[in-house]
């Protein structure tokens, strides 16, 4: 997982090639789960010094600031997703589909965006 998390942050603004199911979703569920952890962080220490009130519901600022801070890498490894089934960048766009895309395994062999992340190098 943590390979997949960081080939997501070196490719962070690179939209070619395609990205394997693992690779994109290794990616998110890193993502949920650091932001999760920053906001029991900011919560614990933040209610603990006086920082916050406990009954705010406003978020996690140190989430936020994550979760914004990833928003790059995170389009580009769904549009190298989309490009591993053959689909151009539009479909991003499309909620329902792109879900599907994310789901469905991937063309096998090389297609127009580049040569299959599962195939294993001779």
């Amino acid at each position: 997982m943590i390979d997949n998390y960081k080939k997501a942050w070196r490719q962070a603004t690179d939209m070619k090639g395609r990205a394997s199911r693992s690779e994109y979703w290794h990616f998110i569920l890193a993502n949920i789960l650091i932001a999760i952890g920053l906001g029991f962080f900011e919560g614990f220490f933040g209610t603990l010094l006086g920082i916050l009130d406990p009954q705010s519901v406003d978020g996690s600022l140190l989430a936020n600031l994550y979760m914004f801070a990833t928003l790059i890498p995170s389009a580009t490894v769904a549009i190298r997703r989309g490009h591993d089934s053959g689909k151009a960048l539009g479909f991003m766009f499309i909620p329902f589909y792109n879900i599907y895309l994310a789901i469905k395994k991937g063309t096998a062999g090389p297609n127009q965006y580049g040569p299959d992340p599962l195939a294993i190098p001779e």
